[in-house]
């Protein structure tokens, strides 16, 4: 069932299922796409009742502040593991890069990696052969 909202949306950080009838959980996949180009911003996993992304934009008019991140995976190929930080108006660049095979990796930074206003912070993963599930974040502050 397609459902438009009213709204515009500029990033999608999070969407949370509210209501799910007498299951209590999202059944099927929910998709979040663009309207104009069909190209998927978020999804919902079933049974996950939200989406799981290391995604985030710095506010404007604040300064961010990552502290750490973290990723794992279970399958048993190379998973080549990346941080982007895309400063505003630029490109991405890489700021982190590590390569695990069926494991996790945590690395707190001894200095805060600083990250300026309306930058956009990803982290993505890749498995050699494709497939697996890998996890990640990062934590980080952001003040004015």
């Amino acid at each position: 069932t397609v459902v438009t909202t009213a709204q515009s949306f500029l990033r999608v950080y999070r969407a949370i299922v509210r209501t799910a009838g007498s299951t209590g959980w999202n059944i099927g996949t929910i998709t979040i796409r663009d309207q104009d180009t069909d190209v998927t911003r978020a999804s919902i996993e079933p049974f996950f009742n939200q989406t799981l992304m290391a995604v985030f934009t710095i506010p404007a008019g604040f300064t961010g502040f990552i502290t750490s991140w973290y990723t794992g995976a279970v399958v048993n190929k190379d998973t080549e593991v990346l941080l982007f930080i895309r400063p505003y108006q630029e490109v991405f660049q890489v700021k982190r890069h590590i390569h695990i095979i069926g494991a996790s990796y945590g690395e707190r930074f001894d200095f805060a990696e600083k990250v300026e206003a309306k930058s956009d912070i990803e982290i993505r993963a890749k498995a050699s052969g494709g497939g697996g599930d890998v996890s990640a974040g990062f934590f980080m502050w952001y003040e004015r």
